[in-house]
C-alpha cells in the first residue's frame, strides 16, 4: 500500500513537471532564449561550448575556458559532456533536473521511513517533490536540483 501511494504521488510530479516544461520550451523557443532563467541559459551555452571543444568543432578554446574557470561549473562540465554524447538537445538535458529531482524525493523517503515511519515519509517526500522553488529548478538549466541531490 505504500509502494503505491509513493509512487503515485512521484508520479503526479513528474507529470507535473513535465507539463511545466513543456510550457517553458514553448515559450522560450517563441523567445528564441535558451532558457527562461538567465543562469540556466548560460549553464547549457557553455556546455554548448565544452561540447563543441570535445568534438572538435572550435579551433579556439570555447569560450567558458577562455575567461580562464570562471563560472564553469561541475553541471556546465556536466552539460558539456552530456550534449558530447547524446547531441545538442536542451530539451532533453532539462530531463535530468527532473530525474535529480525525482531521484531526491525517493532517497528522502526511504530515510524518512527508516528513522521515522511511512506517514512521515510520504509527508517529507510529497514537500520534496510540490516544494514550489523545486519544481522551478527542476524545469530550467539550473544547477539547483542536481546539487540537491549530491
Amino acid at each position: 500500500m505504500y509502494r503505491k501511494s509513493i509512487l503515485t504521488i512521484i508520479l503526479l510530479s513528474f507529470f507535473i513537471r513535465l507539463i511545466l516544461l513543456c510550457i517553458i520550451q514553448y515559450y522560450c523557443y517563441n523567445q528564441g532564449a535558451l532558457d527562461i532563467v538567465g543562469d540556466g541559459a548560460d549553464n547549457l551555452l557553455r556546455g554548448r561550448l565544452i561540447s563543441d571543444f570535445l568534438h572538435d568543432r572550435s579551433r579556439d578554446l570555447p569560450f567558458p575556458l577562455r575567461l580562464g574557470y570562471y563560472n564553469v561549473t561541475l553541471i556546465s562540465i556536466f552539460n558539456g559532456l552530456f550534449l558530447a554524447f547524446f547531441g545538442y538537445d536542451t530539451t532533453a538535458l532539462k530531463y535530468t533536473n527532473i530525474l535529480s529531482a525525482m531521484i531526491l524525493a525517493w532517497l528522502t523517503c526511504d530515510l524518512t521511513s527508516r528513522i521515522y515511519n511511512w506517514k512521515a515519509a510520504r509527508l517529507s517526500m510529497a514537500m520534496v517533490l510540490f516544494w514550489p522553488m523545486s519544481i522551478g529548478w527542476s524545469v530550467t538549466g539550473l544547477k539547483e536540483s542536481q546539487f540537491n541531490l549530491s
